[in-house]
């Protein structure tokens, strides 16, 4: 224990290394810092060690000693670019700069502390980190320069770092990385007892374990130095034996960049407790809140905009520095990904309100964040370690320049110096890189792009891609003035209205055959709609279920009953469940090739009368295949094993379906659906009865009732799904009316809406559920 930081940085002398813990401001042992800078007139020629120098325009941490004069050589993945004092410093032959990749110097100091020399790593193979090719020390002619500023062009480089050893494993290359070993280490603690256990807060363990381990005399900066047996031994991170001195934080913590998010408590909410909370905050993410500063980008379509879209549900994502920590405002709705940080986090959550800012939580940017339920929190080691131990899903990157093998070049650009704010360039494509053959390949244009403009932009060379399109990603507001501009040929609906839905064998419609309800469907379409039989010049009918003896037959001989003419043709599409909206598809289609003007689509399905079939295979290399044998398996125990694979419990199943009938039962009684509903009549047609309404829905059910259902579906999976918390089995049908614009106008017809597109994508058979999540972009 010392008095002082003052007394306790006595132990550092000249030309020591000194490590220094800390990811910008977070966990920075400024205390420590600022007594050695005092130092000045004694202590001189330092060798620095840590992730950074400074914090932009403050000078902070090692900053210190940067403007102080005492270092004349560091290591580190520092940014001169960020710091204007170490970039003159280094121009001017004042100081050197060995550039580091973060994650190898992180290891680098890490083998240090136990006992490794080196160690070998593919980071920064075939780069300028393995030729030494990047300058560490100039001479001192860059301070000829503008106004006294620095001057790359009169700098001349006079020392290189040594280019590293190589071998192969396993085929792949490695480079061979030395131990960083430390004389004297600064870190900083949240609590520190006696015998020097110490224990971080959060992102602010960081470098700092790894910096203690490695130095010959550790010296920690504590807020709270507490008793000997104060600390939990499960909770301590770093074990006394590294820590050699102990003083007491005098410095404030500091937050790099405060970022915040709107309060929502205006919002009327009732009582709260901290678990209500977190799950509040875990069912608002995906997308995160919105940036405020990211309000412009609805001018174009941004980097950020695109790459979100890359981002599976569920999967680890390691986001950079810069544009891609603006990737969470732009996921899709209801999309979760777990965000790692390389700074120690997993489980990052979005922007804290006002009074939830905590300088201990910080991302990668140096902002301020929230941890989600689950989240973890470790130190630089394990967060590298997960990224080069590929266990991150996907890694996104931001970079000055890209090579053609998809080489990065994130920190310099080889023989150019970038100073000054650099203005990004509208995006405009987006590549695949082929790294085995050494090509990129162009994979999307972005709205208004052209495959000339982005060879004339591009310097390496590139392929093209098999259809190579434009993107469906779109900037918002490009993408509303294209789809709301009216043109002649545009895909336009004009009527769509559906059957009730009634309840499979006991409801409404149960007493209708399957041509009985298309039929009737198609009658009443005719009569809502008001248009004329012969003006229709395709029948496009989606068909959910096989219906015997073919569903081509009937579909063709129900038009005909319905009163559409001989001359209009009829054709069916099943795809399951999908079926009617790939009529609509096929009916669009068609108008926008010019085949047709005017097209009807329809979907319909009798489960009363054609329960699902099972069908039976005999060829061997369908039963040998997995994927092909879960072909036949019945919806619920795809049902099942969603829930299996999402974790979906039997309780939120029931409380998501509790809401669902809660919500249809108040738009019934509102009446609500009664603008989409046709009317089918059923029984005697000398005194029909009018079906109107859905009759699935459940008005009076409740949670106890929800909880105690028994499972629909017994002995598959963990048996999660029940009649109240499924769909219902049903019978139904509705019908859609597509036309030209330019024909619906002269007809005189009301247009709804205009078609743009659909999505269709393959999915396992085993989680077809999730079929129009992967579908929608």
């Amino acid at each position: 224990m010392y008095p002082s930081a003052t007394e306790a940085v006595r132990v550092v002398k000249s030309g020591d290394v000194l490590l220094g813990g800390g990811f910008g401001l977070c966990g920075l042992p400024t205390t420590l810092f600022k007594a050695l800078a005092k130092r000045k007139d004694d202590v001189k020629n330092l060798t620095g060690v840590s992730n950074n120098a400074g914090a932009g325009d403050r000078t902070a941490g090692m900053g210190e000693l940067v403007v102080t004069g005492q270092f004349d050589s560091t290591r580190g993945s520092l940014e001169p670019r960020s710091n204007k004092i170490l970039e003159r410093k280094y121009l001017t032959g004042e100081i050197d700069i060995e550039f580091t990749p973060q994650g190898t110097l992180c290891e680098r100091i890490r083998a240090a502390g136990a006992g490794i020399p080196a160690f070998y790593t593919p980071t920064g193979y075939s780069t300028s980190v393995q030729f030494g090719d990047v300058p560490s020390g100039f001479d001192d002619q860059g301070k000829v320069g503008c106004s006294g500023g620095a001057s790359v062009d009169n700098a001349q480089p006079l020392r290189y770092p040594a280019p590293r050893d190589t071998r192969s494993f396993d085929g792949r290359p490695y480079i061979l990385e030395e131990a960083i070993k430390g004389d004297v280490a600064f870190i900083r603690a949240w609590k520190v007892d006696e015998v020097g256990n110490a224990v971080f807060r959060y992102s602010a363990n960081n470098f700092s374990g790894a910096m203690a381990r490695s130095a010959k005399t550790t010296i920690v900066e504590a807020e709270e130095i507490v008793p000997v047996g104060s600390l939990d031994p499960n909770q301590i991170h770093l074990p006394g034996i590294y820590v050699h001195r102990i003083v007491q934080a005098t410095t404030p913590k500091e937050i790099e960049y405060i970022t915040t998010r709107q309060d929502d408590s205006s919002e009327s909410r009732g009582p709260t407790n901290e678990a209500r909370s977190r799950r509040e905050m875990m069912a608002r993410v995906g997308p995160f809140p919105r940036r405020p500063e990211l309000a412009a980008a609805d001018e174009y379509c941004t980097p950020y905009q695109r790459a979100a879209q890359e981002l599976k549900d569920g999967c680890f994502v390691n986001l950079g520095i810069g544009i891609p920590t603006l990737i969470p405002s732009f996921l899709p709705q209801g999309r979760h990904i777990w965000m790692q940080s390389e700074n120690g986090i997993l489980g990052t959550g979005p922007f804290p309100t006002e009074d939830q800012v905590d300088a201990d939580i910080v991302n990668a940017g140096k902002e301020t964040v929230t941890l989600l339920p689950g989240a973890s929190v470790f130190d630089s080691v394990e967060s590298f370690s997960m990224i080069r131990g590929g266990h991150v899903d996907v890694a996104v990157l931001g970079a000055m320049e890209v090579s053609a093998k998809g080489d990065l070049a994130n920190w310099i650009i080889p023989g150019k110096l970038v100073k000054g704010k650099v203005e990004p360039p509208k995006f405009r494509a987006v590549f695949d890189v082929d790294r085995k053959a050494g090509v990129l390949r162009l994979r999307e244009l972005m709205p208004g792009a052209t495959l000339e403009e982005v060879r004339a932009k591009t310097d390496a060379p590139f392929e093209v891609a098999a259809g190579v399109m434009e993107s469906h990603v779109h900037s918002n507001a490009d993408y509303r003035s294209t789809i709301l501009k009216a043109t002649p040929d545009d895909v336009v609906i004009t009527f769509a209205k559906r059957t009730p839905f009634t309840r499979a064998k006991k409801g409404g419609l149960a007493s209708l055959t399957s041509d009985q309800l298309l039929c009737s469907t198609l009658k009443e379409g005719l009569r809502f709609s008001g248009i004329a039989p012969g003006l229709v010049q395709d029948i496009v009918i989606g068909d959910r279920t096989c219906h015997s003896p073919s569903p081509c037959y009937e579909a063709r001989a129900a038009a005909l009953g319905a009163g559409f003419p001989e001359t209009t043709p009829v054709q069916t599409v099943n795809r399951l469940c999908g079926s009617g909206l790939m009529a609509i598809r096929h009916v669009s289609d068609s108008i926008r090739s010019g085949d047709i003007d005017i097209g009807m689509a329809v979907g319909y399905e009798s489960m009363s009368h054609h329960p699902r079939p099972t069908p039976s295979f005999h060829d061997a290399r369908i039963h040998n295949n997995p994927s092909a044998v879960d072909c036949v398996k019945p919806m619920g125990w795809t049902s099942e094993m969603l829930a299996l694979e999402y974790d979906v419990s039997r309780k939120r199943q029931d409380e998501y379906g509790l809401l669902s009938h809660m919500r249809a039962a108040t738009a019934q009684r509102e009446g609500r659906f009664e603008t989409e509903i046709m009317p089918i009549a059923v029984g005697d047609p000398q005194a029909p009865v009018n079906v109107a309404q859905d009759d699935g829905i459940r008005h009076r059910v409740t949670a106890e009732q929800m909880s105690v259902a028994r499972p629909a579906f017994e002995g598959i999976g963990d048996q999660r799904s029940t009649g109240l918390n499924s769909s219902q089995v049903t019978d139904g049908a509705a019908m859609m009316v597509l036309m030209r614009r330019g024909m619906a106008e002269e007809l005189g017809f009301e247009i709804l809406a205009k078609h743009v597109t659909t999505s269709v994508v393959g999915v396992s058979p085993r989680f077809m559920g999730v079929g129009p999540v992967e579908a929608i972009p």
